[in-house]
Order: structure tokens, then C-alpha cells, then sequence
């Protein structure tokens, strides 16, 4: 009992920790910016971070890109009115100190505290020198308020920028770059503000600003040139674009919509009117007989329009049952309980003049390929295994063989077969563009053109239309296979006969219910005696005899082959909203929490 509970508070343990694991996860919930340009042309950053933390952390970090242009001085950092004290290394320290890393594109700076379960504050003060431009027309602010490196996203954002006085709003002009949601307000001819909700994470906010260059007489990086007319033209061309995405977007869900029903109606209607034709008049329930003299592998294509594993099976037994090969029940591989059951196939001398190309194939691989003359079950699997190339050689050209046979039977439509396939080309062009506008942020559209994608893709598979001889030979066939699924319970199910029996068992494996239909045969014929009857003389049995035996051997052979098989397939700068453009200058970095 004492085992008992100390195993309990372990299991106990592992899930509260697992959980705490999964859980512990951080957000940043609000970036408050000040940006104050002072007439030295010096810019005066402070940042205030608010971040939730759900579980324990014990840092944070964040980089300041410079690209090697402008310089970060006077870092500092502090909280709810503490401040940090800074270490002259460069890995973390204990609770409430920071360290700085000086790099030729960057500044690096990392702090430790400890937090749980708790919303901090963060206030990241710096001084960026060299980072206004001077030009002979006017001066140029042109910075990433938050880079394209933060792990996680911003939720309000609100950036403040304080020019030095003197100037009339007229003669500011601002710009925003980032998601479009967001916007620039120029309030004075001192103070401007960018704002935005929902910044996603790895996304830059940049901001852009000109002024009268004698709002900063000792700014220091001068260019010498006239700038004002090209900044206004490159902002114009992004401002032209963005609005353009804008204008899209708001037909984006109509977009959507009409891209979908479109294709649904081009469907539609190609399939309506490729469609008419006779009904099919077969009504019954069951068919008892073979509703069709072809072999069971070309039956797989109308009824599935495909050739699988089973059909292997299907085609082997029965080339047995015409006389090309015997069964025979063997000793297996021995497990640890039993002597596992196993079965060899023998061939007989008999000219294969009347048989099919496929069915030839298949004695070929039994008998020459695998081994001569007769080859085991464990043979064929290890043979697949190890020529896993040849054979799926031979596993294309079965299927092949295969399916250009039972093209003479005309199971289905060629010409609608041939239109369909038409609709391959616009549903891959859909399922394109249906990418391309997704990740322009053209939702509706975007999946408007993968739902035409998929419907195209739906109607190129409709255009396998059967014929109307296909119509009633499946239907025919779907009636057999009910009548062997029931076939205790048909009246007459007494007056089969052995050799009828087993013409079906290799139609029954390809319509997937030989073991149903072997079941059902036991219900009917009880007795040991009834059941001998009915198992055929190429088969060879030393364990379970009778139905059984033909049952557990159909099954085995089945799902041997399908191991085998699968190895085979084996604007103008007055302000308003933010361009999509630009995202030049310096700054932002990114940053996270450890």
C-alpha cells in the first residue's frame, strides 16, 4: 500500500510538471514609445514594455539594430522605479542587473529578474546618435520602431515622436510602414504618433519623418543633397500600392464568394449535362450468378476504377481454379506459441497460349522471378523486400496491362474521360493562387481560389463517368456482392454447387467479402461432410479442411500479397494609414524573454 501511494504522488508530480512545462508562455501586451529629437540632432528613445509572464522566467532580451550607421549611448534600464545595474560581461547576471553587447550592426541587451505568473513593466532608455539625416530641404527621421525579430507579437503599440519646435504641421510630413491596419497622426508641428493593435510577431513598424532641417542646426550627418522630392515620390509609389491592397481586401469576401460559386457552377453543369443518359433499369437486390465472364482484376477497375493488392490475390487464385497452379498448405515460420501456418504455390505444365498478357505476368514472377517451379508465401514477401525495384516494375506494368485490358470492355465515357481533364489545369492554377493571395492577406480570395481548386479536382474525377453498359454491369455486380454478404439468407442458397462456388471466390477477394462470403457458405453446408464438398481440387490442406481451411488460406494469401504490394507503392505625407513599403532605416531588432 506504501508502494501504492508513493508511485501515485511521482505520477502526480510528472503531470503538475508537464502541465507548469506546457503552460509557461509569455505576452507582450503594450509598447509605449517616446521619441524626442533634440536640435543636435540627437535622438532620445524610451521604451516601456509590458510583458505577461504565465510561469517562471528569469530574463529578457532585445537587440537595437545600427547596420554600422548611428551609435546607441546611454543605456539604461529600470522598473517600477528600480533601477537595473549594469555589468561590464557578457553573459547574464543575477535578479535586476543587465549587460550591454557592442556589435558592428547591433546592441545587444540582456536583463535578469525573476518573475511568476506576474505582468512586468520594462523601461529601456537610449540615445541614438547619427540616426537624423540633414539634407539641404529638409531633415529625415527614418527608424524601425519595433524590428522584425521579436519571437512573439506587440498588442498596443503607440510610438510618439517629439520634433524640436519651430515648425508649422504643413511643413512635417510622416509616414508609417507595417501592417495596414495601422496609423501615423501628425497632431502639431511637434508631435506625431503611430499606433497600431495586434503587431504580429517577426513584423517591422517603421516610421518616416521630414521636417525643416533648422529644427536641427548641429545635426551631424549631412548629405548635401535635395531629397524631399524623391522621399515624397518613393512614399507616393507605396502609399499607391498599399491602397490598391486596401481596395482589394474590401472585395476580398465577394472575391471569395464568386471565385467559389463559379467553379462549383462550371462543375455542376459540365457534370449535369455529360450525365444524361438511360437510367439504369437493374432494380434487384441480389444477382446470383457472375454478372460478367472477365477475371476478376479487370472487374477492380469498374468497380473501384483502380487495381489493388487484392487483385493480385483475385488473379492467382483464379489461375488456380483454371488449371495454371496448385495450392498447397505448408509448415511456416515458427513463434514462440504455435507453427505458424503457410502456403506454396506450385505450377502446372499447361500452354499459356489463352492467357492474358497480365495473367502471364504474374506466372512469370511466381516462377521465374521469385523461384522455378513452385515458390512459398514467406518467398514472394522476402522478394519484394529485397527487389523492391524490379518489383514495383512489375507492379506498374501489372497495373497497366491490367487497365488497357479492361479498356476494351468500355466501362466508361472516353469522351467525357478526355473534357474532364481539362480541369486539371485551372485546379492547379487555383490551388496556386489560392496560396499566393492567402499570404497576401487576401483570405476570402485566397480560399476561394483553393475551394475552385478542389472542385475542379472533383470535377476531373467525376469525368471517370461509367458508361451506360458500366452502370449496369456495376450495378450488377454491387447486387452480387450483396448476395454473397446474405447469401444464408437467400431461399435457394442450398442449390449452388461446388464448381459455381468456385468460380466466386476470386470475384469475392476482389469485392472485399471472400471472408463474409466463406461464413456464410459455413452457415448454410454445417456439416464436415457438406463442406468438404466445396473445396476445390487445387487446393492441398493439412490442418482445418473444408470451408474453413479455404477461408484462413484466401486470407493469408490476401494479406501477404498486400504486404508484398505496399512495398511497391510503398501617398502624400499628410498622415493616415501605414504603407506596406519602405521598412528602411535602422532599429527595432527583436528580442524575447529566457
Amino acid at each position: 500500500m506504501k508502494h501504492r501511494h508513493w508511485l501515485f504522488l511521482i505520477l502526480l508530480v510528472l503531470v503538475v510538471f508537464n502541465s507548469s512545462a506546457k503552460a509557461r508562455d509569455y505576452e507582450i501586451t503594450a509598447l509605449a514609445m517616446d521619441v524626442a529629437v533634440d536640435a543636435d540632432g540627437l535622438v532620445h528613445v524610451v521604451e516601456k514594455r509590458t510583458v505577461q509572464f504565465n510561469g517562471a522566467y528569469t530574463g529578457f532580451y532585445q537587440s537595437i539594430e545600427t547596420g554600422g550607421e548611428f551609435t546607441v549611448q546611454n543605456l539604461s534600464l529600470k522598473e517600477a522605479g528600480r533601477s537595473y545595474e549594469r555589468l561590464e560581461q557578457s553573459s547574464p547576471g543575477p535578479a535586476g542587473t543587465y549587460f550591454v553587447l557592442e556589435k558592428a550592426d547591433e546592441t545587444y541587451v540582456d536583463w535578469s529578474f525573476n518573475a511568476q505568473d506576474e505582468e512586468r513593466t520594462f523601461i529601456l532608455s537610449y540615445t541614438l546618435d547619427g540616426v537624423i539625416l540633414k539634407h539641404k530641404d529638409s531633415a529625415e527621421l527614418y527608424y524601425k520602431f519595433v524590428g522584425d525579430k521579436w519571437l512573439k507579437p506587440h498588442g498596443e503599440v503607440l510610438i510618439t515622436v517629439t520634433l524640436p519646435p519651430g515648425a508649422a504641421p504643413s511643413e512635417v510630413k510622416a509616414w508609417g510602414h507595417g501592417p495596414a491596419h495601422g496609423s501615423v497622426q501628425i497632431l502639431s508641428g511637434s508631435k506625431l504618433q503611430w499606433q497600431i493593435s495586434d503587431l504580429p510577431a517577426k513584423t517591422i513598424l517603421a516610421g518616416r519623418v521630414t521636417f525643416p532641417p533648422s529644427l536641427v542646426p548641429s545635426a551631424r550627418r549631412l548629405t548635401g543633397k535635395e531629397a524631399l522630392p524623391d522621399i515624397i515620390a518613393e512614399e507616393t509609389k507605396w502609399a499607391a500600392k498599399i491602397n490598391r491592397a486596401r481596395r482589394y481586401r474590401r472585395m476580398d469576401p465577394l472575391l471569395g464568394a464568386a471565385l467559389t460559386a463559379f467553379s462549383a457552377f462550371i462543375v455542376f453543369s459540365f457534370w449535369r449535362r455529360r450525365s444524361e443518359g438511360p437510367a439504369v433499369k437493374f432494380k434487384e437486390k441480389y444477382y446470383k450468378e457472375l454478372p460478367a465472364d472477365y477475371p476478376p482484376a479487370e472487374l477492380a477497375v469498374l468497380y473501384r476504377r483502380h487495381v489493388s493488392g487484392a487483385d493480385l490475390t483475385a488473379t492467382i487464385l483464379d489461375l488456380a481454379r483454371r488449371g495454371w497452379l496448385a495450392i498447397e498448405e505448408i509448415s511456416g515460420p515458427r513463434n514462440i506459441f504455435k507453427d505458424k501456418g503457410s502456403y506454396k504455390f506450385m505450377q502446372k505444365e499447361k500452354d499459356q497460349a489463352d492467357l492474358l498478357a497480365y495473367e502471364k505476368q504474374v506466372l512469370a514472377l511466381l516462377f521465374e522471378d521469385i523461384a522455378e517451379g513452385e515458390v512459398t508465401l514467406e518467398q514472394i514477401r522476402e522478394y519484394a523486400k529485397r527487389e523492391r525495384k524490379r518489383f514495383a516494375e512489375f507492379w506498374s506494368d501489372w497495373r497497366r496491362e491490367i487497365t488497357k485490358e479492361a479498356e476494351k470492355h468500355h466501362f466508361y465515357n472516353k469522351e467525357v474521360q478526355k473534357k474532364s481533364r481539362w480541369f486539371y489545369l485551372p485546379a492547379v492554377f487555383g490551388l496556386i493562387l489560392g496560396t499566393m493571395f492567402s499570404v497576401a492577406e487576401m483570405f476570402f480570395t485566397g480560399f476561394g481560389f483553393l475551394a475552385a481548386g478542389v472542385i475542379f479536382l472533383v470535377g476531373a474525377a467525376l469525368g471517370d463517368r461509367r458508361s451506360a453498359k458500366g452502370r449496369l454491369e456495376f450495378a450488377k455486380w454491387r447486387a452480387f456482392r450483396r448476395y454473397l454478404q446474405h447469401f444464408s439468407r437467400v431461399g435457394d442458397a442450398r442449390a449452388v454447387s461446388a464448381g459455381i462456388w468456385e468460380k466466386y471466390i476470386p470475384y469475392a477477394v476482389t469485392l472485399g467479402v471472400a471472408k463474409r462470403a466463406f461464413q456464410e457458405m459455413e452457415i448454410v453446408f454445417s456439416t464436415a461432410e457438406e463442406q468438404a464438398h466445396f473445396v476445390p481440387h487445387w487446393f492441398v490442406y493439412r490442418g482445418r479442411g473444408g470451408l474453413a481451411g479455404m477461408s484462413q488460406m484466401t486470407e493469408t494469401v490476401g494479406r501477404s500479397v498486400l504486404t508484398a504490394a505496399g512495398q511497391a507503392s510503398s501617398g502624400s505625407g499628410a498622415g493616415g494609414g501605414f504603407s506596406g513599403g519602405g521598412g528602411g532605416g535602422f532599429g527595432g531588432g527583436g528580442g524575447g524573454a529566457r
